[in-house]
């Protein structure tokens, strides 16, 4: 424990420091270090992207003119971030009910985050209800990036628009939270498991292949190595 409390105190004293000198650049490279949530090869090539000239104005530039938050999966994703015009090129970042995800430093200098008041969002905050997204994945089949954001966006279009037909109800008011709990969450469940019917009729090849998957793992081998990128051709 105490050899944790003094990595944790150096790590906290290492990083105020970086920031008071405005090493942006090492500061970013220590956050990609400390961050799972994204991929290691985006953050090493935004830290690339500082080198550029007038980095730091670019960045500026590009997430003020820039509504949505983006993905960054790859080393140029990473630098595309940071440049004004290619940042759009980049997939959004959606939430659990596939809407992109807002930027906050979207025409601000500060970062601000706007109130909703969508019903849906208020009732599930207000019972705590916070669902995963969908996986990146239909039946154990790896969807490509491009596959993926459009599985989210047609799952979260069914399901926000089915909770909605009975959040804005009347009668929902009078339910016990309990009930409303259960009815949400199969709501999400059959919302997802029609967007991923649909995604399966669509691209065909993706029952095709979860089928050769299954029948590999029951023979005991081991699965193909998936090619990328699939052809996006129905």
């Amino acid at each position: 424990k105490d050899m944790e409390e003094a990595y944790s105190r150096t790590v906290a004293g290492f990083t105020h420091t970086v920031e008071e000198a405005g090493f942006q650049g090492l500061f970013d490279l220590v956050e990609a270090m400390n961050d799972p949530q994204q991929s290691r090869i985006a953050n090493v090539g935004q830290v690339a992207a500082t080198a550029m000239p007038f980095s730091s104005a670019q960045s500026q530039i590009a997430s003020f003119n820039d509504p949505y938050l983006r993905q960054t999966q790859t080393f140029i994703d990473g630098i595309k971030k940071d440049i004004p015009g290619e940042r759009q090129s980049l997939l959004p970042v959606r939430d659990w009910s596939g809407q992109p995800m807002p930027n906050p430093k979207y025409q601000s200098i500060f970062g601000n985050r706007a109130v909703g008041n969508d019903s849906v969002d208020m009732e599930m905050q207000r019972l705590d209800l916070k669902p995963s997204k969908v996986e990146d994945n239909i039946r154990g089949v790896k969807l490509t990036p491009e596959q993926y954001n459009e599985y989210q966006s047609l799952a979260g279009v069914a399901t926000r628009d089915a909770l909605h037909k009975f959040i804005d109800q009347p009668s929902w008011q009078a339910m016990p939270d309990y009930a409303k709990t259960v009815a949400i969450t199969k709501i999400i469940a059959a919302t997802r498991k029609q967007a991923e019917a649909a995604m399966q009729m669509k691209y065909k090849g993706l029952i095709a292949e979860g089928v050769d998957n299954r029948t590999q793992d029951i023979d005991g081998q081991k699965p193909k190595p998936l090619a990328f990128p699939r052809p996006q051709t129905p």
